[in-house]
């Protein structure tokens, strides 16, 4: 089977919600040529607590994790089909 290349277009957002400060974190999964992957499994790790949260691509290849406390975060990323994609460490604010 040939493995296809599997990119990840990230797009931090930082929200804050009522009496709790948080932050989201958004993004696209897209193959080589740009095309969207649909039902990609998004998995977010806080790093400093160790936590992970897993998430779905939609129909449009997007996907939205909501109400992150903030921290260091890495972004791993798979779909049947392609190699994993991850992107370390990123840090979300407020």
């Amino acid at each position: 089977m040939k493995l296809r290349l599997l990119l990840l277009n990230l797009s931090m957002v930082a929200a804050i919600a009522v009496a709790q400060d948080t932050a989201s974190l958004t993004g696209t999964v897209r193959d080589s040529s740009g095309g969207v992957i649909v039902g990609a499994e998004v998995a977010i790790k806080n790093i400093d607590q160790g936590l992970v949260r897993t998430f779905r691509s939609n129909s449009s290849g997007e996907y939205l994790a909501a109400a992150l406390p903030p921290g260091r975060y890495s972004i791993t990323v798979n779909a049947p089909g392609f190699a994993a994609a991850s992107k370390p460490s990123r840090k979300l604010r407020f």
